[in-house]
């Protein structure tokens, strides 16, 4: 079993303009999304996740996205996972890249990432 935490930064700007959330889970793996901000549960959901709007660039100022990516290594060519997640609206567009390679015979990947919207 694997595990990985990444923190980052997205940088919003001072409008009421939303700011929305992509996530894709990569190398045909099967995986779940949680994507919650505070206690608030934004997105639980079976990927993919399309430009899903999580809030206003204003309102998001000063608080914490946390992305929770389950993986299940289902594919026998390969022990690669990943996701992608994509958050557009704010100042630019920024991509978070995640990719492991499990050990054999280990079945699940734990991604948490943590954006913090300044």
């Amino acid at each position: 079993m694997g595990q990985q935490t990444i923190s980052s930064v997205y940088l919003a700007k001072n409008t009421d303009d939303p700011i929305k959330i992509s996530i894709k889970v990569g190398f045909a793996q099967l995986g779940t999304v949680k994507v919650k901000i505070g206690d608030n549960l934004i997105v639980g959901d079976i990927s993919p996740i399309e430009d899903v709007q999580i809030g206003k660039n204003k309102e998001l100022k000063r608080k914490e996205i946390r992305c929770s990516i389950d993986i299940i290594d289902i594919q026998p060519a390969t022990n690669k996972v990943g996701a992608e997640i994509t958050l557009k609206g704010g100042r630019h567009d920024q991509q978070f890249t995640l990719e492991n390679e499990l050990a054999q015979g280990d079945p699940v990947m734990f991604y948490t990432l943590k954006i913090l919207i300044i």
